[in-house]
């Protein structure tokens, strides 16, 4: 009774704070002894009359003194009691207490922390035990005596009695099995009461102290039966009652963004989340004043009370949708941009290209006309000079006729030249089988004398090898590759330069042209960009900014090749593979 009567007090302490005077007289005229205890600093706040009686001091004196005035125990003992109890750790003690005569009791103390005035106290009922004790020494006494009885006349009536002992033995097995259980369930109870106060603080601060806003519906009328203070202030509203009731339909849009119904289309998500567990969607409100937010649900299935219930969190994403939708609109706009730049680009790359083309064509002009000054000259001395022979009537008929076939050889070797460049012109974008060979004997036709005496040229060409391409093409590649090489020699302050030109072809199909030169290597801060126009510096001098790039266009565009560049060894290394040529409209790369 006295358990049921300390488990009792905390909820009419409740009481108390709602009625001041009824509480505190209860707590006056209580049978029970009671104090209010510091529990600091152990002094006593106050005792009602009960403790007045039991004790023998008034209301005044227990009040002018700390408990430990009225305890046996040291002061550091007590101390530590009174700490463990504000603490929680536990509320059960026995101490010895002096009472006003001297007399010492022995009591069992039950305390716990309260709330009183504003302040945390200890509340404690105390009931004396000391009779209970004596009383339990006696019986103890009383059992011994017992047992020396039982233990003298048990042999005498085992024979006789023997069913009686087991029948005892089990009794008390029994009761001693009913009373551990009822143990082990008191303490199994209290537990649980604990773990459920904590579980339901837990769930308290994780609900409504939440700023995500939540609400819980019920799966059958689809009416809400709780929110937090987050989800009340989504919807623009001013308190939780006036949320309460509603359903789907009283605060959302008349149709969502697909232009469903939305009462239609929320009992098909809400039957999804029961049959699956969750649902998250996107959903459109509408708050009291009108104004409609997109709104992130997450949709949680969840038994309650043997009831089906629906929990589900609010994110108001009507910004970042917003946001979302102008960047799409700015990133389609920005890709047409970038697609008109490109293709502007394209179209200026093109004419850029063409132009190249006929300035690589006027430098071969150029080249050749420097190649055919010298043996038109010859040929024009040698004239020269059999006509001052008849002039001086001192005509060699056999010198004549060596000076008529040297000049006739210069002649004919310049008729030559001419009739390739000839061939080379008519034959521009037509594609023929090309001997790679063939082709790069008559590109170094086209390098100017300085050039040629520049190079120490190596070459391992198979005669057979062989190309579907435009000759013109193939005389640039040869060209430009014996043409950087070159220059670069000639800006390093070089007289010569060692080219080693191989021709192959590979396993895939392809013919592989590798230049190697030993001029030194092209620099490491502007190798990875060789081929982008005009970051070579050393070629842009010698108006090569653009030669690289746009044979690497040609290359990859026309015979779905490629060209690259390395340094091995004392030089660089262009390695060049082509396929055959495929047309700009209808083929496409293997």
């Amino acid at each position: 009774m006295f358990f049921i009567v300390a488990l009792w007090f905390p909820a009419q302490a409740t009481e108390t704070e709602e009625t001041p005077t009824f509480g505190y007289e209860m707590f006056q005229r209580h049978g029970a002894i009671m104090l209010l205890i510091d529990p600091v600093s152990g002094a006593i706040l106050d005792a009602n009359q009960a403790a007045e009686d039991f004790y023998g001091y008034t209301s005044e004196e227990l009040r002018s003194f700390h408990i430990q005035d009225l305890n046996m125990l040291s002061s550091v003992e007590v101390e530590s009691e009174r700490q463990a109890a504000a603490a929680e750790e536990r509320n059960f003690f026995v101490f010895p207490h002096r009472l006003a005569s001297g007399e010492v009791r022995t009591v069992e103390v039950y305390s716990w922390p309260v709330e009183h005035s504003g302040r945390i106290v200890l509340f404690s009922i105390i009931q004396d035990i000391t009779e209970e004790l004596q009383a339990r020494e006696e019986l103890h006494m009383y059992q011994q005596h017992l047992e020396q009885t039982v233990e003298q006349r048990t042999s005498e009536l085992r024979t006789r009695t023997g069913w009686f002992v087991t029948a005892l033995s089990g009794a008390l097995l029994v009761q001693f099995i009913i009373i551990f259980a009822l143990l082990k369930v008191i303490v199994s109870r209290k537990k649980l009461m604990e773990e459920l106060r904590q579980s339901q603080e837990y769930n308290r601060v994780l609900f409504r102290h939440s700023r995500i806003p939540l609400i819980v519906m019920d799966a059958e009328d689809f009416h809400y039966t709780d929110c937090n203070d987050a989800a009340v202030a989504i919807y623009g509203m001013s308190n939780r009652q006036e949320l309460l009731g509603s359903t789907p339909a009283d605060v959302s849009a008349a149709t969502q963004e697909d232009g469903s119904d939305s009462a239609t289309l929320a009992v098909e998500k809400i039957q999804h989340a029961l049959k699956e567990g969750n649902a998250r969607f996107e959903w459109w409100h509408q708050r009291a004043d009108g104004n409609q937010w997109l709104a992130d649900v997450h949709l949680m299935r969840f038994e309650h009370a043997g009831r089906r219930m629906l929990q589900f969190s609010l994110i108001d994403i009507t910004e970042r949708k917003q946001a979302q939708q102008e960047l799409q609109a700015t990133l389609a706009s920005l890709q047409q941009q970038i697609d008109d730049a490109v293709t502007r680009s394209r179209q200026q790359d093109r004419i850029i290209y063409e132009q190249s083309r006929r300035q690589s064509m006027s430098r071969l002009l150029l080249n050749l006309a420097h190649q055919w000054r010298q043996p038109l000259n010859v040929a024009g001395l040698l004239i020269q000079e059999i006509e001052e022979c008849f002039l001086a009537e001192d005509v060699d008929h056999k010198h004549i006729r060596q000076s008529i076939a040297q000049a006739m050889e210069q002649l004919v070797d310049l008729s030559g030249t001419i009739s390739s460049l000839t061939h080379l012109y008519e034959t521009q974008g037509e594609v023929v089988a090309v001997h790679l060979a063939a082709i790069f004997r008559q590109s170094l036709g086209y390098l100017t004398q300085e050039q040629r005496g520049m190079l120490c040229l190596e070459q391992d060409i198979c005669p057979h090898i062989t190309l579907q391409a435009v000759q013109s093409d193939v005389v640039e590649i040869f060209v430009e590759l014996l043409a950087n090489a070159i220059s670069i020699a000639r800006a390093r302050k070089r007289s010569q330069v060692a080219v080693a030109m191989t021709v192959v072809t590979t396993d895939d199909g392809a013919v592989q042209i590798v230049c190697r030169d030993n001029a030194g290597g092209i620099d490491q801060e502007i190798l990875p960009m060789l081929f982008v126009p005009y970051t070579t510096s050393q070629f842009r001098k010698r108006d090569k900014g653009m030669g690289l790039y746009y044979l690497r266009r040609m290359v990859e565009d026309s015979y779905c090749g490629s060209l690259e560049a390395e340094n091995r060894g004392q030089g660089a290394c262009f390695i060049v593979r082509l396929y055959d040529h495929i047309s700009r409209e209808g083929e496409s790369c293997p």
